[in-house]
């Protein structure tokens, strides 16, 4: 054996161990879809052995009909965009397979498929190399998993091979939507937090609606803090956070802004109205007939209770209210946040 073989050998060699310890699935498969190599993240994947997985074809994996698509991948008008799809780019489209593996499934979920999907128009049509489709695979408990598919394709000795590596788009989908919740939501109260209320005021703003925007700042928080510690402070927190989301109506919306801080936005519902005029506590008026909702009286019915933030320890919630109008070709207040006064339950 001459240097050169060995050392070709050894790069192949070299391959297949980086192959197998690639965090992506990778799946190699003939031009007759037998599978001929595989890491153990692709056998993971789809629940299988390592082992087992050698044993199998791509007709045991793969749900396509004859043009290479599968029903449930048409585009559905409902479905959200997929977040990995840039404006303008073109939806990339499922290649075609090759006949051999669309028959002879072996995994009851494809058979029963296959039954319902007509027979191949032509004998057999390779993928292009670098194509790239969305396929439905099939697990081996036979629930099938949406997953996004890059293939490519090699001659070698009068033999094509395959290689396609797999994502699984729902699990893409699931770490962006965390990811964004946690962008807009706070991780203490769960609210939406500054960011995610900005970009409300602002889509109110656009929209032409008109709401009534509250800052709520809770007062006695940097007391209970110093007094009883950070975690009787979070339980405060956390309780008035479920006394606005408990006790406002529908079409009100609640955020944490920032440290002991709320801003609460509730509907106008009739009318743009006047601006409430202020009542004896000096936060807002009652309904004076325009059918304003008088969201700073909404907000003392919510705020009278009591928290036990310790062991024994109960205090009474105190907060300042101030109460503005952002929409209606307004934009959110150039004072901001709007001066709070007192709020008394």
């Amino acid at each position: 054996m001459t240097e050169d073989v060995m050392m070709a050998l050894s790069v192949a060699d070299a391959v297949l161990d980086l192959l197998d310890a690639s965090p992506m699935a990778v799946v190699v498969h003939d031009e007759g879809g037998r599978v001929r190599h595989a890491n153990a993240a692709f056998a993971r994947l789809l629940g299988y052995s390592l082992s087992e997985v050698l044993d199998l074809d791509m007709s045991d994996l793969v749900l396509a009909s004859a043009d290479g698509s599968h029903p449930a991948d048409v585009a559905d008008p409902a479905d959200p965009a997929d977040p990995f799809d840039e404006p303008g780019t073109a939806v990339p489209q499922p290649d075609p397979v090759p006949a051999a593996v669309l028959a002879g499934a072996r995994h009851p979920a494809v058979r029963e498929h296959r039954a319902e999907v007509p027979a191949p128009r032509s004998s057999s049509v390779p993928s292009p190399s670098g194509s790239i489709a969305d396929r439905r695979m099939v697990h081996r408990s036979g629930r099938t998993l949406r997953c996004r598919t890059t293939t490519s394709t090699v001659d070698r000795d009068g033999r094509r091979l395959v290689l396609m590596c797999v994502e699984d788009v729902a699990a893409h989908e699931r770490v962006v939507e965390r990811l964004r919740h946690a962008a807009t939501h706070d991780t203490l109260t769960g609210l939406t937090n500054r960011a995610g209320m900005s970009r409300h005021l602002q889509d109110v703003a656009r929209s032409g609606r008109v709401v009534d925007v509250a800052m709520v700042d809770l007062d006695g928080l940097k007391l209970v803090n110093d007094t009883l510690g950070h975690l009787a402070g979070d339980r405060l927190l956390v309780a008035v956070a479920g006394f606005l989301t408990a006790g406002l109506p529908a079409g009100c919306e609640v955020s944490r802004w920032a440290g002991d801080e709320f801003v609460v936005t509730g509907p106008v519902r009739s009318g743009h109205g006047p601006d409430p005029a202020p009542d004896a506590a000096g936060i807002g008026g009652p309904d004076t007939g325009t059918g304003h909702f008088d969201l700073a009286a909404a907000l003392r019915r919510c705020l009278r209770a009591e928290v036990e933030v310790a062991p024994e320890v109960t205090v009474a919630v105190r907060a300042s209210v101030g109460v503005s109008r952002c929409g209606g070709g307004r934009s959110p207040p150039r004072r901001w946040p709007p001066r709070t006064r007192p709020c008394t339950p």
